[in-house]
């Protein structure tokens, strides 16, 4: 369906025209098609248990405070693989050094204009 936009007499200003483009109706014939519709009762059941699985190992490491020396393996590791993926000292965003610029120079003009009051 399009938004029709010009006002005709009998018509209101804004109306649903269809173009023959409209989504197909699903099983019980009140939406779109559904990709579940299409999936057998096991693959839903094996991918929402995998779901919930993941769900439960990010809740638990995120209220879990990892010992230091696994804190740190972590951190390394990260390193690593930004030096693998972008190369090493990673290159300064030019946004952050334009924002950073911007706001050295905002405080020079106010120390310049207080040192003047002064």
């Amino acid at each position: 369906m399009r938004i029709h936009h010009c006002g005709k007499p009998g018509r209101p200003a804004r109306e649903r025209v269809p173009t023959g483009k409209e989504p197909r109706k699903g099983v019980n014939g009140d939406g779109p098609t559904s990709y579940t519709a299409r999936m057998r009762a096991d693959d839903v059941r094996r991918w929402v248990g995998a779901r919930q699985a993941a769900e439960q190992r990010e809740r638990l490491s995120a209220s879990a405070t990892p010992e230091p020396a696994v804190a740190w393996r972590q951190a390394l590791s990260l390193f690593a693989l930004v030096g693998r993926m972008v190369g090493w000292p990673i290159e300064p965003d030019p946004l952050r050094r334009r924002e950073d610029a911007a706001a050295a120079e905002a405080w020079r003009r106010l120390r310049a204009a207080h040192r003047r009051q002064s």
